[in-house]
């Protein structure tokens, strides 16, 4: 079973997931809509690649970097694990979990 993460940035009332995995970037105002379509995202990258890959597991301030992200006080960011069991031609996921792996507040 791999884990890919992604990281959910909430800044006012806008949220906006990075991906380690992918250059996709989603944004919108409905966290658990978007936690949601993580799932499709992750998949989509899996066909496009066209073979399984292993998940990075690289920093959270890594792939930020990458990204693009500028820090802004109060900016919450939350690291989320999706884990998927990939099976010859199918693929399996486990139950959406809401709760982050991480949490912190940025303060300048």
């Amino acid at each position: 079973m791999f884990g890919f993460r992604a990281i959910l940035l909430k800044r006012g009332k806008r949220y906006t997931i990075y991906f380690n995995d992918t250059e996709t970037i989603l944004e919108g105002t409905n966290k658990y809509k978007m936690l949601r379509t993580c799932q499709d995202e992750i998949i989509n990258e899996i066909k496009r690649r066209g073979d399984i890959f292993n998940p990075s597991y690289e920093t959270k301030e890594t792939v930020l970097k990458k990204r693009g992200y500028e820090p802004q006080q109060n900016d919450l960011l939350e690291v989320y694990e999706f884990k998927i069991e990939l099976e010859y031609r199918a693929y399996r996921f486990a139950r959406i979990d809401f709760d982050p792996i991480s949490s912190e507040i940025v303060n300048l």
